[in-house]
């Protein structure tokens, strides 16, 4: 009698077809009876998951860092490594992979004179940072001044293309645009100004199909137009 893999003690059905990624023989048991079988992707199952420090137990690694899988789940980045170490392992050679490390390690030294070791202790640092881990993202990149070179820390792409467009605004006070403009998010002077929130077009401020304004209480209902009749 063949039993489940899984160690149940439970009789698996047989096999109504030939399936090879399951290990099924048409007309033989199969390795594990339905839903018994653990997905490689369930071994990493996350608790005590603290999405401000992007930090969880993995039951496979313990402590580690997570990073967002979509709108809502989370997953182990060391879970996300191996994805890839099995993607590249399938679909490029082994030689290409190494070039690649090597040129990526030769551009981290030759652009900002840091380690891949160094590198990864920073963006640790900022993680676990309550400020500073606001500041990371998806895809990041190593920041530094570009007037002395100085190497300030891990941004997310897009925000440092943003500290760059405003640096080019103004070298010297950066630094004061940015706290300027942090006050200007949380205390609009148009408010101040005509003492009272005034309310526009919601979303780009373009011409559309439909033009809806806020206010206070919310989206305004869209007007409809009256057709004309015609004499």
């Amino acid at each position: 009698m063949t039993l489940c893999e899984c160690g149940c003690g439970g009789t698996p059905p047989t096999a109504k077809q030939t399936y090879k990624s399951r290990g099924w023989i048409k007309g033989q048991p199969t390795p594990f009876i339905r839903g018994h079988r653990v997905h490689p992707k369930s071994d990493h199952s996350l608790s005590n998951i603290n999405k401000e420090l992007r930090t969880a137990i993995c039951s496979v690694c313990g402590t580690v860092n997570i990073k967002e899988n979509g709108s809502s789940a989370w997953v182990c980045v060391t879970r996300v490594a191996e994805k890839m170490a099995r993607y590249h392992h399938k679909h490029y050679p082994s030689k290409r992979l190494d070039v690649l490390e090597k040129n990526r390690k030769s551009r981290l030294w030759v652009f900002y004179r840091l380690t891949s070791e160094e590198q990864k202790q920073i963006e640790n640092f900022q993680r676990e940072h309550p400020v500073y881990s606001l500041l990371l993202g998806k895809l990041m990149g190593t920041d530094h001044c570009h007037k002395t070179g100085l190497i300030r820390g891990m941004l997310d792409w897009r925000i440092n293309r943003a500290c760059g467009l405003i640096e080019k605004v103004d070298p010297e006070n950066a630094s004061s645009i940015l706290r300027a403009l942090a006050e200007f998010l949380d205390n609009p002077p148009a408010t101040l100004a005509l003492r009272k929130k005034s309310f526009g077009l919601i979303g780009t401020a373009r011409y559309k199909k439909k033009m809806v304004y806020g206010s206070e209480n919310g989206p305004l209902p869209i007007e409809k137009k009256k057709k004309r009749k015609r004499k």
